[in-house]
C-alpha cells in the first residue's frame, strides 16, 4: 500500500469517528499518553504549541488548562479538524499531512 492510498484510508476513518473520538478505541487508548505528555512538556504562558496529528484537539486543550497558550493543530482528517475547532475555540487548526505542515519553523 502506498502512502496516499494509506493517508486517505486513514482520512476516511477518522472522518468517520471524528465527532465520537474520544470515546473510541483510538480516543480511549491515547488518552493516556495524552497525559504522559502533559507531565513532560515545559510550556510557558504565551508560548505557541503546533500539534502535528491533533485529531479533536484534546491534547491542545489539556495544555491549554494548565496554561495559557497559542494552540495550532494539524490533521489529515477534515472531521476531526471541524471537531477541534468546535472543542477549542480560539485556536488555528487546519486539515494536512504531517508530510507538509502548513506552518514555517519556529
Amino acid at each position: 500500500m502506498g502512502m496516499r492510498n494509506f493517508e486517505e484510508k486513514s482520512r476516511m476513518h477518522f472522518d468517520e469517528i471524528a465527532n465520537n473520538y474520544d470515546v473510541t478505541f483510538e480516543g480511549r487508548f491515547t488518552e493516556p499518553y495524552k497525559h504522559l505528555l502533559l507531565e513532560e512538556m515545559k510550556v510557558r504562558p504565551g508560548d505557541a504549541v503546533l500539534d502535528v496529528g491533533c485529531g479533536n484537539g484534546r491534547l491542545l486543550k489539556l495544555l491549554a488548562g494548565m496554561c495559557e497558550i497559542r494552540g495550532y493543530g494539524v490533521d489529515i482528517s477534515e472531521g476531526m479538524v471541524e471537531s477541534a475547532r468546535r472543542n477549542c475555540p480560539g485556536m488555528v487548526f487546519e486539515t494536512g499531512s504531517s508530510g507538509a505542515v502548513p506552518y514555517g519553523d519556529g
